[in-house]
């Protein structure tokens, strides 16, 4: 079944088809294409910034919090603005103990800056005999993979808030939890590694028995641990989400601390490999053990060294790469299998973001709420999305404004995840789309607490219960045709949702090929039905409104001819900054 090819037929009084013709709802929309294809034609790196984020390795540690910094970036020569505050996002589900340091976050409600802090916990693990305990925490892969250590957030700096000729910043991440006295085994000090060379330079490559960074002595002997979680991230200008998350897997599945005595690593027809099975498949690695005559290296050091130069040369490589073209793929070459990348044609933005989270709105949501959240975004409504798994709370804020492209424009706000102690950006006076990391009722409990007043008209939505919560969400023209048609490919969607592994099913890297055929039809389901009734919408603007006639009077000449079943949608569409 599928959407109308010509209107359907409504009641008397309401309008006739005719072709499409360009028009006012266009220009914004038009505006922020325009805008990224500009981004594209003036061949940005691919990425900005690699960044490993969380608790420094400085003693002593016990087990309370610390603030994140930034441990390890490339490239290195060229800073982080600080106005960003990236550490503070990377870590948004810990409450601020304090409010005294230096970085600031605007309130957009009142335009006032406060004082804000983030903390880190870092907590002990008793060391075993055998280290199973310890080696559990920090060598398990399936983790890593799991939704909730997986997410993105959005940046946009303060003065280009309502600039559409201002690139978002992208920030992927990737959270595990790590030895705090242990950096990774490619991690330079910072400021230290060139990054127009090819290789790392021979004299900055750690060197046997060298550690990156001064750290506490930890022996064998030592009865406790102290862990904490480490968040790995990529900066960009681009949602190249699918690309990112793929570089991430793959670099944290193969780093190595610079504390080697609790690896355990197997050779099996001369490949070295993890010693967890579940993960080997995704984590194996063509790198040989072999005795280095000449330095007189263990083949485990001689390898370590390998891993960092590989990790550090497959950044530079991917940094140096010319962004793609729409149409045009990359591929990264890895001791595993490539890592490949299309840049799909059009409205890149849109379809990039559209392919990493529509999967995960329609997993979790019926169709009735699903039309009931595209209603919410057309009327430019309020919208919060409440969810303590991380990886769909970001994927879902980043799709829903993005369900009206490419013939409507989002303004408003988009904050996937909001920090616990920032929840006054709720109180803002427009259109947003932001994630709060828990349930609704907590959330609540929350915002009075911060003194935080919310619009009646906010709309909730819960994918953990499958709830769209508002007081009042009128239906759209040919509402019941639009669901007929969408469930018609939901229904297919649920077989495959059955049968697929549930741990892996939220993280959009894993849909299946048949999952993502019957997705896309489903989203160009929705905008064939969009792009009949902007068509509509336009041809009656188009006779309504000739130069200098008020907008009153074009506002009551369509509410005039609209059907009486739809005038309740119409008027507060027509009251949108999308549609003026």
């Amino acid at each position: 079944m599928e959407p109308p090819t010509s209107p359907p037929t409504t009641t008397s009084g309401s309008v006739c088809s005719a072709g499409l013709s360009p028009s006012f709802m266009a220009l914004t929309a038009l505006s922020q294409l325009t805008s990224f294809a500009s981004l594209l034609a003036s061949q940005p790196p691919i990425f900005d910034h690699f960044l490993v984020v969380g608790v420094p390795p400085t003693p002593p540690m016990t087990p309370v919090s610390y603030e994140p910094t930034v441990l390890f970036q490339h490239p290195s020569h060229l800073p982080v603005s600080p106005k960003l505050n990236i550490p503070h996002f990377c870590f948004p589900c810990v409450r601020a103990l304090t409010r005294k340091t230096t970085e600031r976050s605007r309130n957009p409600a009142s335009g006032k800056t406060r004082r804000i802090r983030t903390r880190v916990p870092v907590r002990t693990v008793r060391r075993t005999p055998s280290n199973s305990n310890l080696n559990t925490i920090l060598y398990a892969q399936s983790s890593m993979h799991a939704a909730e250590n997986s997410f993105v957030f959005r940046l946009k700096p303060s003065s280009a808030d309502h600039d559409v000729s201002t690139p978002a910043i992208y920030v992927t991440c990737v959270t595990k939890l790590e030895r705090v006295d242990q950096l990774p085994s490619f991690a330079q000090p910072i400021d230290e590694y060139p990054v127009g060379s090819e290789d790392p330079p021979a004299d900055l490559t750690p060197q046997r028995g060298e550690t990156t960074k001064p750290k506490p002595e930890l022996t064998d002997q030592t009865a406790h641990v102290s862990v904490a979680p480490r968040c790995y991230c990529i900066v960009s200008r681009l949602p190249f989400f699918e690309l990112f998350f793929s570089l991430l897997y793959y670099i944290l599945g193969t780093i190595i601390p610079a504390h080697r005595s609790h690896l355990t690593l197997i050779t099996l027809n001369g490949l070295l490999r993890y010693s967890e099975q579940e993960h080997i498949h995704r984590l194996e690695t063509d790198f040989k053990l072999r005795e280095s005559t000449e330095s007189g290296e263990s083949g485990e050091e001689s390898f370590l060294d390998t891993v960092s130069h590989s990790t550090l040369k497959l950044l530079l490589k991917l940094y140096k790469l010319p962004v793609p073209f729409p149409g045009e793929s990359i591929q990264l070459s890895t001791s595993g299998l490539p890592i490949e990348f299309l840049c799909p044609k059009g409205d890149v933005e849109g379809k990039l973001i559209i392919r990493w989270g529509f999967p995960v709105l329609l997993r979790l949501f019926s169709v009735n709420n699903l039309v009931d959240i595209f209603i919410a975004v057309l009327l430019e409504k309020q919208i919060v999305v409440c969810c303590h798994n991380l990886g769909i709370l970001s994927a879902l804020c980043m799709t829903i404004p993005y369900l009206v492209r490419p013939e409507l424009s989002w303004d408003g706000l988009i904050i996937p995840i909001v920090p616990f102690d920032a929840y006054e950006y709720l109180g803002a006076p427009v259109p947003y789309v932001m994630g709060l990391a828990e349930d609704i009722g907590a959330a609540r409990v929350r915002l009075r607490t911060q003194d935080v007043l919310l619009r009646q008209d906010v709309v909730f939505v819960n994918p953990t219960e499958n709830q769209v919560l508002s007081p009042s969400l009128p239906p759209i023209p040919e509402i019941e045709r639009l669901k007929s048609n969408l469930k018609a490919y939901h229904t297919q969607l649920k077989t495959i949702y059955e049968r697929d592994n549930q741990d892996n099913m939220l993280n959009p890297l894993y849909a299946s090929t048949k999952e993502r055929q019957i997705t896309t039809k489903i989203y160009l389901a929705l905008q064939k039905y969009k792009t009949w009734f902007l068509g509509r919408v336009r041809d009656h603007y188009g006779s309504f409104a000739p130069h200098g006639t008020p907008e009153s009077s074009v506002r009551a000449a369509l509410l005039d001819v609209a059907a009486p079943q739809n005038r309740a949608f119409m008027a507060a569409f027509l009251d949108t900054q999308m549609f003026w």
